[in-house]
């Protein structure tokens, strides 16, 4: 896509040249969108000659010390900065603080990530600064089904090389940080206490005019409650026992809080047998596979279960409360859902180390051995004793019925806000990302969201087919470590090509991702 069309026009990119720019541009939705970002401003710089490493390296006006600045980083620098001055060459500072606490959040490593906010959400002065900003595409926005309009940040590479909003970010983490945790005790109903209540106070005091009207109330009734327990007198017996029963209540919410979320009865107990893993001669010949897909026999000799569901955000969070990790980000999709709808949403943002500490957390707390599953065992669930491409056949009309995934009816909205280049599946499965488990009709071995919603994480380091152990179980190196593990599944994003049982995926043990999750194994 690159240097095809390039010597198309007469253009020779330099050996490097192609590399180099799709290193920088990742691999997160709207990686396409920066590609043609930098190409854009390269070759209007390069007066249509050669395309050179250093010529890309030079973009954004910067000079580099070591061939490492400028490229993409540099353009998004160089735009933006044009973007947020005014006629005069003025830089509303409010107006763009207001708009970066709008579209981007910290993740729990306080690292940051983008969310979305509604455009009417904005002053007059922000709106001005964000049509600018869509100018020189830094931001995009559309319209949901409901014509309300939508705007975010392009792409993470706006948040990672623009100094401006690391600044930003810099003076903020803090407080950003600690409003994710208010957030997990909001929806716990947990009142402030001594050091929590202390901190929240303090945040006031600096922030309160970023909180919003519920986030001051609960803070407030937390200040009133340490208050009430203070008074004494006349009704001290009578205060000990409230102090009493309110030190039970809260003992118990804070249990619960700890307690992880597990119900047996959402396990399929999978029995052995054989079955053929990969994808066909016939799949592999016609480009609708990878050849990495060879076809080969698989014997899963033990059973085990399976959950019918991917992870929660509300079981994920109570593994993060108990643990103190930060929650992980939701990307702004819970936006629209309800309380109990956005528990139910699939956990996104999630690494595979993540996800096998969630395992090993929740094996500890149970009693029982949970896991990640076999690669061989997800394939072997996927297909649920079909041989197909996919469990419910190759009619593309019925995908929708069956699975979550990169739909006609939001094509036009994912390709402006991701910058999604391939073809949707030609029907409406009502949700544009992310959607509640459990919401489409299972497999045929009553396995929900195997081919959509988000793409999982399995224990197995990536390895050739030929390598994979015939008793089912997951392949790991002997030295126990491994540049990347294998993810499976299909996505409300992915390429309807991709969302196949067969279908492979690989990326290292700490990458996350706004379309990526799990599901949990256990020995039965």
């Amino acid at each position: 896509m690159i240097e095809r069309p390039a010597r198309v026009a007469g253009l020779d990119p330099e050996p490097g040249l192609v590399g180099a720019i799709l290193k920088d541009a990742g691999t997160e939705p709207g990686a396409l969108a920066l590609v043609d970002f930098a190409l854009e401003e390269l070759y209007v710089r390069s007066g249509g000659k050669k395309l050179t490493v250093a010529a890309y390296r030079a973009l954004g006006g910067k000079e580099g010390d070591g061939g490492e600045v400028g490229g993409i980083g540099g353009v998004i620098e160089g735009q933006a900065e044009k973007a947020v001055q005014d006629a005069a060459g003025e830089v509303d500072e409010a107006a763009l603080a207001k708009i970066f606490r709008q579209l981007a959040d910290v993740d729990e490593q306080g690292g940051a990530v983008r969310k979305r906010a509604r455009v009417d959400a904005f002053a007059d002065p922000e709106q001005a600064l964000i049509n600018r900003l869509v100018d020189g595409r830094l931001l995009v926005t559309n319209k949901d089904d409901a014509n309300v309009s939508w705007v975010e940040v392009a792409h993470e590479a706006v948040l990672r090389d623009w100094p401006r909003f690391s600044k930003w970010l810099e003076g903020n983490r803090v407080f950003l940080l600690w409003r994710k945790r208010l957030t997990v005790m909001r929806r716990s109903k947990t009142l402030l206490r001594g050091e929590a209540l202390a901190e929240a106070l303090g945040q006031i005091k600096q922030h309160a005019q970023h909180l919003d009207r519920e986030e001051l109330a609960f803070i407030e009734n937390s200040r009133r409650a340490a208050r009430n327990r203070r008074w004494g007198g006349q009704g001290a017996v009578a205060l000990a026992l409230v102090v009493a029963t309110a030190a039970a209540v809260w003992w118990y919410q804070e249990e619960q809080r700890r307690r992880p979320i597990l119900h047996e009865e959402d396990f399929v107990t999978v029995q052995p047998g054989s079955f053929q893993m990969g994808s066909s001669d016939e799949d592999i010949q016609a480009k609708k596979a990878d050849v990495d897909e060879k076809l080969h026999e698989v014997s899963i000799v033990k059973s085990f279960k399976l959950s019918r569901n991917q992870v929660t955000f509300e079981e994920y969070d109570r593994f993060a409360y108990a643990t103190d990790r930060r929650p992980p980000s939701d990307a702004g999709f819970g936006a629209g859902f309800t309380d109990a709808e956005r528990a139910r949403l699939p956990v996104i943002n999630v690494s595979w180390e993540d996800a096998t500490a969630y395992a090993a957390w929740l094996s500890e707390e149970t009693g029982k051995r949970f896991r990640l599953p076999a690669e061989a065992e997800w394939e072997y669930v996927a297909r649920a004793g079909t041989t197909g491409q996919r469990y419910w056949g190759d009619d593309p009309n019925q995908a929708c019925e069956y699975e979550n995934i990169f739909d006609r009816a939001h094509e036009t909205e994912l390709r402006a806000r991701f910058g999604i280049s391939w073809k949707a599946h030609p029907c409406d499965d009502a949700y544009a990302t992310i959607a509640p488990v459990g919401r489409f009709k299972p497999n045929p071995w009553g396995l929900y969201d195997m081919l959509g919603n988000v793409i999982e994480w399995v224990q197995d380091c990536y390895h050739d087919y030929d390598q994979t152990p015939e008793d089912g179980s997951a392949w790991e190196p002997s030295g126990g470590s491994c540049a990347q593990h294998l993810i499976r599944g299909g996505s409300w994003g992915y390429d309807p090509r991709n969302v196949r049982s067969a279908d492979r995926d690989r990326n290292g043990a700490g990458y996350r991702s706004l379309n990526l999750g799990f599901r949990l194994a256990q020995d039965a």
